[in-house]
């Protein structure tokens, strides 16, 4: 199945609703910026400013149905924050907590895909951003 961008639309407008900044990063990104691949789930790179990350999670989780990899056990990273927007449709919103992350959010360019404008990340940001969510997801 490849992501919906109504998702992206209802998952927008939750962070927007909160004033939280976010980049699209991940599969999506890597798409904008000329290496397409079909992607099941999006990921963002959130700043969750002012908030804990258990407060953040307990936001979103209050909105949309959280989402566990049980694959995964006590390897899921607590600093992801994953739910199902709606039936198979997941984000994983990785929680920014270095300054180069900030600014890659902030570096973000909006991209306007099928009617919707998301901050993607910066081709240099998209790699240098790859392998921290990847060690994210590790644990």
């Amino acid at each position: 199945m490849i992501f919906q961008i109504r998702t992206l639309r209802k998952i927008i407008a939750f962070l927007n609703e909160y004033k939280i900044p976010f980049a699209v990063i991940g599969g999506i990104a890597n798409a904008e910026r000329g290496r397409m691949r079909a992607t099941e789930a999006a990921d963002l790179k959130v700043l969750i400013q002012g908030r804990t990350i258990s407060e953040f999670r307990n936001l979103a989780e209050s909105r949309f149905k959280p989402y566990r990899r049980p694959w995964l056990g006590k390897a899921e990273s607590g600093l992801i924050v994953s739910v199902e927007v709606e039936p198979g449709m997941v984000v994983d919103m990785l929680a920014a907590v270095f300054p180069y992350e900030e600014l890659a959010i902030r570096r973000a360019e909006i991209i306007i895909i099928d009617g919707v404008p998301l901050p993607i990340c910066t081709a240099e940001d998209l790699i240098i951003t790859k392998p921290s969510q990847t060690a994210a997801r590790i644990g």
